[in-house]
């Protein structure tokens, strides 16, 4: 076997996912918000604004930055994470430790964030009230 097609083997075998990723869809990238009142104990006060924000790069990669606010302040903050496109939807995978997964599915002008259920990364970047779960209409395109 050549040195080629061992690289390649082993690349196939340790990049599964990244392999069968296919090309991210126009439209899916840009800025993606709403305004939510927080509470901190009793008292509430303005909004803040919960935001996911996907950059293209290149044809099958995008970067996704995701500031979500919770009650008493506490935020969920993932930063320049990269997701790729695979089976109709976008597929954010961090190493860890541990591993976790997040998943994004677009329809009607929304994105859905969802946590994975087996590798969530909720513990990893939220505070105890915090969730990797939500739903956000786009604001605009990049």
């Amino acid at each position: 076997m050549t040195l080629a097609r061992a690289l390649c083997a082993f690349i196939a075998i340790a990049l599964p996912s990244v392999a069968s990723a296919q090309n991210i869809p126009k439209g899916i990238t840009g800025l993606y918000g709403a305004r939510t009142e927080t509470c901190f104990g009793t008292k509430c006060e303005g909004g803040f604004a919960d935001t996911i924000l996907i950059s293209p790069m290149g044809e099958v990669y995008a970067r996704v930055d995701i500031s979500l606010m919770f009650q008493n302040g506490e935020r969920c903050e993932v930063n320049k994470a990269n997701g790729f496109w695979k089976e109709g939807h976008l597929l954010v995978q961090m190493d860890g430790p541990p591993a976790c997964k997040l998943h994004l599915r677009f329809f009607r002008g929304k994105v859905e964030l969802r946590d994975d259920i087996e590798a969530p990364c909720v513990r990893l970047y939220c505070g105890f009230n915090g969730s990797l779960n939500a739903t956000l209409p786009k604001k605009g395109s990049l």
